[in-house]
């Protein structure tokens, strides 16, 4: 009797625990340990059975009633039907739960590599030194740096690949892959490397050289990283400002590969020049994706601000003059803002005219690649140019 009664406390513990998932283990063990309690009592109920056919007309109908095979037949036929109706009200519950907004509170694997970039991280820039036409020349390479996570330990076969360069939410290149590599580039695992924790390893992304000319992190052909694709690097960093650049990262494990996704700000000088990990989505990366979403200025209220900036301008294109490079960097910034401005308030041929880059504007960018000098020139044309295109365009607001 003691056996059989913890056997049916151990049926009624297991009912608890899986029948409430409405699982087919879970059923089945529930009709089990029924059948079990049931027959425990068999007696007790077959007397209660007895006592119930000498209790009246009534009782005694219903008792006559229950042992009839029709309504026995509707009863499991009920029994049935309400648990096919509950495991269905059960599973739309669930997907609802699933859907309801809320986060998918299923486990996700950790990648088993982890990526950083950025001024401030060791590593992500390291200068070196090119021979270029017999004449070295330092050059800063913007790398990100990778490395296996302590439970990983190690990762074979890491590779990395430029798959999307875009500037103002407009592909400057794409629909290809360059591959990158790992520093050093010369070295033969430069394009398959085995990455060791705690021993990080660094993935060339691009090259700025003392005469600010940007190159990838391409494997060295001939001494030279080269760039097989159109538009060439030249042309795709013609403009000054931020660019975003998608690198993919694999490796033997890595699923899904790491898509990493940087901002290039670009000012035109070497120095300067910085390579970021932005860790949310490309549009809400973009430092002035918020004022977009305002409505455009019109009327006395764009004339107003036109006059604004003109102004600006007219101040900084003098400082440049007296100050050289020393106000390099708020020219730098005001063109990035002016740009933003432009292209919220202005139409799309006024925006044109602003921003054209002109053949000057390429004489004097070629010629700061020779003489660094020469980029306090560049700047005070860049600033000129977009404050007197303004000067015109204000004149014709009505």
């Amino acid at each position: 009797m003691q056996r059989e009664s913890e056997f049916v406390g151990l049926l009624s513990k297991m009912w608890k625990a899986i029948s409430t998932k409405r699982t087919g283990w879970g059923w089945f063990f529930a009709l089990i340990s029924a059948l079990v309690y049931l027959s425990d009592r068999w007696d007790s109920l077959t007397s209660f059975y007895e006592k119930l056919k000498t209790m009246g007309p009534v009782l005694k109908f219903v008792v006559d009633a229950a042992q009839s095979p029709l309504v026995q037949l509707a009863v499991f036929i009920v029994g049935v039907v309400w648990i096919g109706v509950a495991a269905i009200l059960s599973a739309k519950a669930s997907e609802n739960r699933k859907h309801d907004g809320r986060p998918d509170q299923s486990p996700i694997k950790p990648s088993i590599l982890e990526i950083a970039c950025g001024p401030n991280v060791e590593g992500s820039v390291a200068q070196a030194w090119w021979t270029i036409n017999g004449e070295p020349m330092p050059v800063n390479f913007f790398r990100v740096v990778v490395n296996a996570t302590k439970e990983s330990q190690l990762v074979k076969n890491c590779t990395g690949f430029i798959t999307r360069i875009e500037k103002d939410r407009k592909t400057k290149w794409g629909g290809n892959n360059a591959q990158v590599t790992f520093a050093q580039g010369e070295e033969p695992d430069a394009l398959s490397k085995t990455i060791r924790y705690p021993v990080a390893e660094y993935l060339d992304v691009l090259a700025v050289t003392s005469r600010n000319q940007v190159f990838p992190g391409t494997k060295p052909t001939i001494g030279l990283r080269l760039w097989p694709f159109i538009p060439s690097m030249d042309e795709i960093f013609s403009w000054l400002g931020d660019y975003l650049i998608t690198v993919v990262i694999t490796g033997d494990g890595v699923m899904p590969p790491i898509t990493a996704l940087l901002k290039f700000n670009w000012p035109g000088n070497w120095e300067t020049a910085a390579l970021t990990l932005i860790q949310e989505s490309p549009a809400a990366q973009m430092s002035h994706i918020h004022e977009l979403e305002h409505k455009p200025l019109t009327g006395i209220r764009l004339r107003n601000e036109c006059d604004k900036w003109i102004e600006t301008g007219k101040a900084l294109r003098e400082r440049l003059v007296m100050e050289g490079k020393a106000a390099i960097p708020e020219a730098t910034k005001w063109i990035q803002e002016f740009q933003t401005f432009a292209e919220l308030n202005l139409s799309v041929s006024d925006f044109d005219a602003v921003n054209a880059v002109t053949y000057e504007d390429t004489f004097n960018l070629e010629m700061t690649k020779i003489d660094p000098n020469h980029e306090v020139k560049m700047y005070q044309r860049l600033v000129g140019h977009r404050y007197g295109q303004l000067s015109i365009i204000r004149n014709k607001i009505k």
